[in-house]
């Protein structure tokens, strides 16, 4: 079993479960009886009174009897009447055309998971048949997508680069250039959702209501636009109203609330910089409750996957977007499983090796090229749990060092006495020499910092740190390969300018 998956499952908090999942129903039962009774009005009519039904159906199977004992719909575990045609697997008429409908080639494919609910890790996807290498799991389409919370100054209709010149005219933002300001003008005037114009739509209407309005000034790369932080937020809360179905598919995944409300000065920031500024300066605080606005908060921060069109990795500027059946999916530093985001912001997800049936399905949510100690740090800090799977506890990380320090005093392998993050001692497995861990992790955080300040080109630099750290890092160190692949880029650079 893979460490808890903590994009979209609940903490292991040391609290009884059971008071754990009755806080989890009020909390989500609150949310349906609001979700009806502002909807009372348009849930009377024949089938859409049916798909809201449904939706709500949804929310309140987060642990159905289904999803624990593999039973009833394979992705929401509501008891269902129907099932795949092809395969057999239970589905609700919400969710049949998911299952069965994923084009692969000339060929329609169903698709081989269902979700379950297991105890100390909670939702989580299981292989319901053996699944072959590069076969696919999932395509999913992502429901809110836009920048990200510290992004530099990016184009709100496509999120690629901006020089400053070309500004909403009805709250100050900024467009790339005329085509994406044009896109979003032509879709106000034909109120059509098929366009990509509407998703600035959203900020647009809440910012332009603003007493004094943005003035986005610095555009320069690597700065942040602290203007941007509260828009994806923002289009995420407004799928309530506009998008009912889709909302109801976020109310099953996570937000972390407790141990996010630990995190002191991370809640008050996001407080003042988007609560308070929501509420307040743009006047939203008849529409949305703080509660609202941070569950919005946290199921970004848990859940986001990052976006990265071809376009914007040249002019590198990158978004968020939030994929909610992929959200099921646990970390795994050895992941069976690898995904990647199309031009057209579609999530394919396909297996890296044979998955056997009954097997759980994993991805990465971070590099497996860090080491032990930076990369569980990392997944600690940013979705607030511990892997526990096998590389993570293993100091050696399968054998690999990539963690390794030499020893000065007989060249042997230095590492961690234990995979405990709260290890305090390293030690050499030769000669047993003792190293405090403050002393270990300072020598390749050093390096870290001394390569982002180096600039690109400086050949002679990175050759010089290469030559110094092979006498301080085993070979197989994570910051050395880093610092070779750095090198190859900036002699590659150096070489064109020359």
């Amino acid at each position: 079993m893979v460490g808890k998956n903590m994009k979209n499952n609940k903490v292991e908090t040391g609290k009884n479960e059971e008071t754990t999942d009755k806080r989890i129903e009020e909390t989500t039962d609150k949310r349906i009886e609001e979700r009806l009774t502002n909807e009372d009005d348009i849930c009377k009519n024949g089938k859409q009174e049916t798909v809201e039904n449904v939706s709500v159906q949804i929310v309140k199977g987060k642990i159905e009897n289904g999803l624990l004992d593999n039973s009833g719909c394979f992705l929401c575990g509501i008891k269902a009447e129907t099932s795949c045609p092809r395969c057999g697997v239970e589905a609700c008429s919400i969710h049949l055309s998911q299952h069965n409908g994923v084009q692969e080639g000339d060929e329609v494919v169903c698709l081989p998971f269902r979700v379950v609910w297991r105890e100390n890790v909670g939702r989580c996807v299981l292989a319901t048949r053996d699944i072959q290498p590069l076969e696919l799991i999932l395509q999913d389409k992502p429901v809110v997508l836009g920048p990200n919370y510290e992004t530099e100054a990016v184009c709100v209709n496509c999120l690629g680069r901006v020089d400053g010149t070309c500004i909403c005219e009805h709250c100050n933002l900024l467009f790339c250039g005329e085509t994406c300001k044009k896109s979003y003008e032509t879709s106000l005037q034909d109120n059509s959702s098929a366009t990509t114009g509407v998703l600035h739509a959203t900020e647009c209407a809440a910012f332009s209501q603003m007493e004094k309005k943005f003035c986005v000034e610095n555009v320069a790369p690597g700065t942040v636009a602290y203007e941007y932080g509260s828009i994806t937020v923002l289009r995420l809360l407004s799928l309530r109203d506009s998008a009912p179905a889709e909302w109801a598919r976020l109310q099953v995944l996570m937000d972390h609330d407790e141990e996010r409300r630990k995190e002191e000065v991370y809640w008050n920031m996001f407080q003042v910089n988007i609560v308070d500024f929501l509420r307040k300066r743009c006047k939203q605080a008849d529409k949305y409750s703080e509660e609202e606005i941070h569950w919005a908060i946290g199921i970004l921060r848990t859940n986001a996957a990052n976006v990265e069109r071809p376009y914007m990795a040249r002019q590198g500027t990158s978004g968020k977007a939030i994929y909610p059946t992929f959200s099921f999916f646990s970390h795994s530093c050895i992941c069976n499983a690898r995904y990647i985001i199309r031009p057209d912001d579609t999530m394919d997800l396909r297996a890296q090796v044979p998955i056997r049936q009954g097997e759980e399905i994993t991805i990465q949510y971070i590099s497996f090229l860090f080491g032990n100690v930076r990369r569980r740090t990392d997944i600690k800090n940013c979705w607030l749990f511990e892997c526990q799977c096998v590389r993570c506890q293993d100091v050696t990380e399968l054998g690999t060092f990539v963690s390794a320090l030499l020893c000065p005093k007989c060249e042997g392998s230095v590492l961690p006495k234990s995979s405990s993050l709260d290890e305090s001692e390293w030690e050499c497995i030769k000669c047993k020499n003792i190293i405090p861990d403050s002393e270990a992790i300072q020598i390749f955080s050093k390096l870290e910092k001394t390569m982002f300040d180096t600039f690109d080109t400086d050949v002679a630099k990175y050759e010089a740190l290469l030559e110094e750290y092979r006498k301080i890092l085993h070979p197989n160190h994570f910051q050395l390969i880093n610092l070779d692949l750095v090198l190859e880029v900036a002699t590659e650079i150096y070489l064109q300018i020359s």
